[in-house]
């Protein structure tokens, strides 16, 4: 499960990180107008995208997969 967690973490993060960029880099020519560029981060979203994406991938990797292999044991 530890694995399933640093995986989800790692990918969320970027994943995060490499949608953030275009996003600002969108918003703020759309927003020049007259006063300053306003770029709205919704960081409850991103949080919680950030926090539940990985914390599912841990919870369905500790329901459906086998924590230990079964047992066989030796030919003599």
């Amino acid at each position: 499960m530890a694995s399933a967690a640093v995986v989800a973490g790692v990918g969320a993060g970027l994943g995060l990180l490499v949608g953030l960029v275009p996003g600002i880099a969108v918003a703020h020519p759309l927003t020049r107008g007259t006063g300053a560029p306003v770029v709205d981060i919704p960081w409850l979203v991103l949080g919680t995208v950030a926090v539940g994406v990985p914390l599912l991938a841990v919870v369905l990797t500790g329901l459906f997969v086998r924590s230990r292999l079964p047992m066989v044991p030796r030919l003599p």
